[in-house]
């Protein structure tokens, strides 16, 4: 394998100054791949293993008050089947352009030459980071782009087993569905949110959350990443099987 920066990717949605998604992480130990916030690494990731099982869970060092009794993970789920031959997308990140949000401290001109930026697309769209996984042998002209959209190649390299893998980014319009699941999730960060320790969401570096675990119409499982809401009150009675965590810069 090369070395560690040659197998990971930090990459944001937003412009540089300007309003901004959470710095995404994405890296590869052997043939593993992991998914996190970049600053909330030690508390949870997604990890889609090769062997097909893949996860989001709190890690072994989380402090979490949301960490469930016994097993870590708190949604699991199988490698979708090849959309086309050798060809997988095991993962996507959605950030809805209406829910970036300006840190209120730039970071270093450092830490912005380590991230790759994608700009967002038009004001009623959410941008994609795609993960896609291409088997060993497989040919690639150029890179896997997703079918009727304008995209940009955020990173790639090849994993311990040869299969290579894709991170892609590119522009949609918010779907009626994903509408929806976009006011599910506030409603369900509000609720989180007030079991959180006030002064903690509001020294946040940016408060954000993420709402994990819900599959598109292709199988294909998901994260938002969204704007948090610190000041709403909880729902009453709110029911769901998905998840939200965060509120952390």
């Amino acid at each position: 394998m090369g070395k560690k920066e040659d197998t990971t990717l930090r990459v944001v949605v937003g412009t540089n100054g300007g309003p901004r998604s959470f710095v995404w992480r994405i890296w590869s130990t052997g043939s593993d791949v992991y998914v996190a916030v970049r600053n909330g690494a030690q508390d949870i990731k997604s990890s889609l293993h090769e062997s097909g099982r893949y996860r989001h869970a709190f890690t072994s060092e989380s402090n979490s008050p949301f960490v469930p009794v016994g097993d870590r993970a708190f949604f699991k789920w199988d490698r979708p089947p090849e959309f086309t031959s050798g060809v997988t997308m095991p993962f996507r990140i959605v950030v809805p352009v209406s829910e970036l949000t300006t840190p209120p401290r730039e970071p270093s001109d450092r830490e912005k030459a380590k991230t790759t930026l994608l700009e967002p697309g038009p004001e009623d769209s959410a941008s994609y980071i795609t993960l896609i996984v291409t088997a060993s042998g497989r040919e690639v002209e150029g890179y896997p782009r997703p079918e009727g959209a304008a995209s940009a190649l955020l990173g790639s390299w090849a994993l311990e087993n040869r299969d290579h893998l894709w991170i892609v980014g590119h522009h949609q319009p918010l779907s009626i569905a994903q509408a929806s699941q976009l006011e599910e999730c506030r409603t369900l960060i509000r609720a989180g949110l007030a079991q959180v320790d006030p002064a903690a969401v509001e020294a946040a570096e940016q408060p954000r959350a993420v709402f994990y675990a819900f599959k598109e119409d292709d199988g294909v499982a998901s994260l938002i990443d969204v704007a948090a809401d610190p000041v709403s009150p909880r729902p009453e009675g709110q029911q769901s099987g998905n998840r939200s965590h965060g509120a952390v810069g």
